[in-house]
């Protein structure tokens, strides 16, 4: 910067100004130095350098989010997070959390329902938050911290490992009354589930053919032992003419219990179940002279966490007409 020091005067005047940063530091020094122009400088000495030193500046109170519990979550958990203030602040503020990962958020997704409460605010969720920011407003003078609740939604989906990152931002307009603590996001592990699964044992097209006590066996293989009171629902479709009163569809003594049914039934497995269950279709006797076809369907409304319907989770049945025999005359 230069400076000119008119003729006949001894001094000239120099403003310095210390800009207020906003962040707490501590103290700091400025040093300034005197260069005479070559110009000028018959006769001049430099003085010594002068040294400012700037007061140290209090730290800003800080907001954090916290948690101290375990980061691997279970599906069906509820991590609840704090959010906390250092000390309390004469104004309002804002922060806004914002959500992240590999993990699907969404009310029938892998994690939803992040909801907020508090001795000193209305309490309140976000249903859209991946993507978006949640708001939130710490009232003034406010000592007390917020806790903040997501839901790990229990499905029975075969994944991989997943996560949830849940970020905590200080709102722009307030960067000048606090700053980000320590800690300001937290990191959730879901594991992976496993990939148990319940199917059909074959892809074979099953024959029965009608008549009295006519029966077919169609087996549901299981890759694990089932937990007590697993169930799975078995759709029957007609693809043909066949129609109720044409087979019903009942479990094997021992296997299964459940509903004998025409269209679906809901069948429960015994508990520790592990071997093969096995459901009968019965060919009732009927006066149609066609061939029908029966395609049995499982769904999972009800599977245990880890356990998926796996392919092929359909099998084929052809119910045949007797052939009448010809004797000879």
């Amino acid at each position: 910067c230069q400076v000119t020091i008119l003729e006949g005067e001894t001094s000239a005047a120099v403003a310095l100004t210390v800009r207020d940063d906003g962040r707490g530091e501590s103290a700091e020094t400025i040093v300034l130095s005197v260069v005479i122009d070559s110009a000028g400088s018959t006769g001049l000495m430099p003085g010594a350098p002068l040294a400012l030193t700037i007061d140290e500046d209090p730290a800003f109170p800080t907001v954090s989010l916290v948690y101290d519990g375990d980061t691997t979550v279970q599906e069906g958990e509820r991590p609840q997070m704090m959010i906390q203030l250092s000390e309390p602040v004469s104004e309002d503020i804002t922060v806004n959390l914002v959500g992240g990962g590999t993990a699907t958020f969404g009310s029938s997704e892998d994690w939803h329902s992040l909801a907020y409460s508090g001795a000193n605010i209305t309490a309140g969720s976000c249903d859209a938050v991946t993507g978006t920011s949640c708001q939130i407003t710490i009232p003034a003078n406010s000592a007390g911290a917020i806790t903040v609740q997501i839901t790990i939604h229990d499905d029975t989906t075969t994944e991989p490992l997943e996560n949830i990152v849940i970020s905590l931002e200080i709102d722009p307009s307030d960067t000048s009354l606090v700053q980000a603590g320590s800690s300001s996001s937290v990191t959730f592990d879901i594991p992976a589930n496993t990939s148990n699964s319940i199917r059909f044992a074959s892809t074979d097209v099953l024959m029965v053919t009608e008549g009295a006590a006519s029966f077919v066996r169609v087996d549901i293989a299981i890759s694990d032992r089932l937990p007590a009171g697993a169930q799975v629902t078995l759709m029957a479709t007609s693809e043909t003419t066949a129609e109720d009163g044409d087979y019903a569809l009942m479990p094997a003594q021992n296997q299964l219990s459940g509903n004998a049914a025409y269209a679906n039934g809901v069948y429960t497995f015994p508990e520790n179940t592990a071997s093969p269950a096995i459901l009968i279709l019965e060919a009732i006797p009927d006066t149609d002279t066609d061939n029908e076809r029966v395609v049995l369907r499982l769904t999972n409304p009800n599977l245990p966490r880890g356990w998926s319907i796996a392919e092929p989770s359909t099998v084929e049945i052809m119910i045949r007409e007797p052939v009448e025999s010809v004797s000879a005359q």
